[in-house]
């Protein structure tokens, strides 16, 4: 019966680690600069710049 538990709780935690640590090494992007440029025929171009 030991070692039953012991492997239902392997099982436990390695199937929640990947929910817990989800947050752990993720990033997350955040908009840097943005430059706008209107041509002769008033079109837009817009580049964005993210950081991650």
């Amino acid at each position: 019966m030991r070692v039953v538990g012991r492997v239902l709780l392997a099982m436990a935690a390695a199937v929640s680690s990947p929910f817990l640590g989800a947050g752990a090494g993720t990033s997350h992007a955040g908009l840097d600069n943005e430059l706008s440029l209107v041509d002769g025929q008033d079109r837009t171009l817009t580049v964005q710049q993210w950081d991650t």
